[in-house]
């Protein structure tokens, strides 16, 4: 059984989440797990525009980006916020719940060392497929785009798209803002 193994290839951390993106829809238990849902459909979908979950991260990206602006960037706030907001440290507690509730093998996001492979090999099946508004956002997606353009007025820093990158063998997260030229890349911190 793949989950057995302390380590995982990266075709298995893909499949093991589309495993689990069915088992949450079949269980109807999304709202036990928002983190690892936003997780699951983000890797078997080239692009995520519309979930609650993403249109959250948009939005508290924004307005961290905003507050980092008006503070000047103090030492780890962004790094930290990133992480906090992207669910790093929830998504690997919810990944050990819903494994261990369902009788499976945890080894791969119990151990420190072993997390920070999988989690590295998650970030790789993510890299170039965005988090990003709808290109005319209607509904729920509207109203969460008008709200953080409305934080981000007097700044350039509305967030319209989130990405993961890999330059050589490290591992990058990008934000694009709203002005034409305006992208911020940081290094993916999975503590």
């Amino acid at each position: 059984m793949m989950l057995a193994k302390p380590r995982l290839q990266k075709g298995e951390v893909a499949h093991l989440f589309s495993l689990l993106r069915v088992l949450i829809e079949e269980r109807s238990i999304k709202g036990t797990y928002p983190i690892l849902d936003l997780y699951c459909d983000w890797s078997v979908h080239g692009s995520l525009d519309r979930s609650a979950e993403c249109l959250r991260v948009l939005e508290a990206l924004t307005g961290l980006f905003v507050a980092a602006t008006e503070s000047g960037f103090e030492g780890n706030e962004v790094h930290d916020g990133v992480n906090r907001i992207l669910g790093i440290k929830q998504l690997r507690t919810e990944l050990k719940q819903i494994l261990q509730s369902h009788g499976l093998c945890s080894i791969c996001v119990s151990d420190d060392e072993n997390w920070k492979g999988f989690f590295g090999l998650l970030v790789q099946t993510l890299v170039e497929r965005p988090l990003e508004y709808p290109a005319v956002p209607k509904g729920k997606a509207k109203e969460v785009h008008n709200r953080s353009m409305s934080i981000a007025a007097s700044s350039d820093f509305f967030i319209r798209r989130f990405s993961f990158s890999i330059a050589g063998q490290q591992l990058f997260w990008k934000v694009e803002a709203r002005a034409e030229f305006v992208d911020i890349i940081g290094p993916v911190l999975w503590n």
